[in-house]
């Protein structure tokens, strides 16, 4: 008997039960049916096709084993009270396809379940043509692709949507056989939580740490899968050549292992095809982007390289409703350190805040010089608390730098930053520029050394609204 669309709960508190039911439903499920973890029908219940299973018991990891080894195509959510890294490694080696901490974001679970059961209706989406023609869609991007953060990001979603995986580590290596000199990017499922990101986060740096993969890497070799052990889970791992000068590694974590057969290898090889001809059109436009979008002054992106990643961000937001933001970055009172030591000294303050600024956010947000005194750094997938967050780590990072010039000079400075997101402050490139402008204009009227989001005059320390 198929149970298409059906979810399965087992939770000892029928409370927690109805709230549940209530977000499954939301979504559509054709029925959401519950036990006690305990119910002798459990055995009999989960041998159903129901297309995901909801833990949230104390015996949540012993019902998980059951569960896996009666049905194990049935995607298992587990949900934990008392959550803790070792529970979370041990759910995840067990066939977990989530592990949530209470509290959690409901619509975090909506998701993961929702995408859970769009997987199991659509059979086509499986099918062998249609995993080659996604192969030909990402690589038809990475062709036309010329910024390097995106086109790394292009490969991860595709590596982490074919095997299933919530988290995908990209490491930069200058040779075959070198250890990876540095970790350059990490993409991760959206519907991660916060706590539930720093768990995966903890779990992957375990797991590089005991299976050091990329010592078991032979010379030519490509890809490999390493098996989950009884302390860490499966790691998939491949490598492409970057144009002369380097390598990327990319790191899957948990990967489903029935995607890992012969014909996955075959795309990967044709994947790193495209990625190494993509990299020795990087290293042949290296020099004309210095020319064409670098601020001589900084070494920053410039205006010409903003718009373009402007264009770029809002057709991503088009496409799938993912929100960027722009941090207004302002030098308060510049024009006294020019008057008092000179514009040599005052360019010389520049090219040092531009590499502080680099340094404190992500390796995938982009930094600008904007013009004088100004930059604007552009966050992908990120909203208010995200942006705010790292442009009052920026203020404070500022605010407490002593920054070195020539003749001992040791200078102190600050800065105003405005925060805008797209989405909810702005629908166009002007509009969303005017945004951050217009907040950081707020931070130097009311304070200076601020921040300052769309459509609010309150400095931080406020309350926002």
């Amino acid at each position: 008997m198929a149970l298409e669309n059906r979810i399965l709960i087992v939770c000892d508190d029928s409370l927690e039960t109805d709230l549940l039911r209530e977000l499954l439903l939301e979504i559509e499920a054709e029925h959401v049916d519950w036990i006690g973890s305990l119910d002798t029908s459990l055995t009999s219940l989960v041998k159903l096709s129901y297309s995901c299973a909801i833990l949230d018991t104390k015996q949540r990891i012993e019902v998980l084993e059951k569960i896996r080894r009666v049905n194990p195509m049935m995607s298992v959510v587990v949900i934990s009270s008392e959550p803790s890294v070792e529970e979370a490694v041990e759910a995840i080696q067990k066939g977990a396809a989530h592990y949530f901490r209470r509290p959690f974001n409901p619509q975090s679970l909506q998701l993961v379940v929702k995408k859970t059961l769009s997987k199991k209706g659509q059979t086509l989406d499986n099918s062998d043509s249609a995993k080659f023609l996604r192969l030909f869609q990402v690589c038809h991007a990475l062709s036309v692709c010329d910024e390097p953060t995106h086109f790394v990001r292009l490969i991860s979603q595709y590596l982490s949507s074919e095997l299933h995986s919530p988290i995908v580590r990209v490491f930069e290596q200058l040779t075959e056989e070198s250890m990876p000199e540095k970790f350059i990017f990490e993409g991760s499922d959206e519907s991660n939580q916060p706590d539930e990101q720093r768990v995966l986060d903890d779990l992957l740096n375990v797991t590089l740490e005991v299976l050091k993969p990329f010592s078991q890497f032979e010379k030519g070799q490509v890809q490999k899968t390493i098996n989950k052990g009884l302390l860490t889970p499966a790691l998939f791992v491949c490598r492409f050549k970057m144009g002369t000068q380097k390598y990327l590694s990319f790191v899957v974590l948990s990967p489903e292992m029935a995607e890992l057969g012969d014909e996955f290898e075959l795309r990967v090889r044709m994947l790193k095809s495209q990625v190494e001809a993509a990299g020795e059109v990087f290293e042949k436009l290296s020099g004309f982007k210095s020319l064409v979008w670098i601020d001589e002054v900084t070494g920053l992106n410039n205006t010409r390289y903003l718009d373009r990643i402007l264009d770029r961000e809002i057709e991503n937001y088009a496409v799938k409703q993912q929100s960027f933001s722009v941090l207004f970055v302002d030098i308060d009172h510049f024009k006294k350190v020019n008057d008092q030591h000179g514009h040599r000294i005052g360019t010389e303050l520049l090219k040092k805040l531009a590499e502080k600024l680099k340094k404190s956010l992500r390796e995938s947000d982009l930094v600008f010089r904007y013009g004088g005194d100004e930059f604007i750094a552009i966050l992908p997938q990120s909203d208010i608390s995200s942006s705010f967050g790292a442009a009052e780590r920026i203020r404070r990072m500022v605010e407490e730098t002593i920054f070195e010039a020539e003749g001992g000079l040791r200078l102190k400075i600050t800065v105003s930053i405005g925060v805008s997101v797209f989405g909810l402050h702005a629908l166009s490139k002007n509009e969303i520029l005017e945004a951050a402008d217009k907040a950081m204009y707020g931070a130097k009227i009311t304070s200076r050394n601020s921040v300052v989001v769309s459509g609010t005059e309150a400095p931080m320390g406020l309350t926002l609204q």
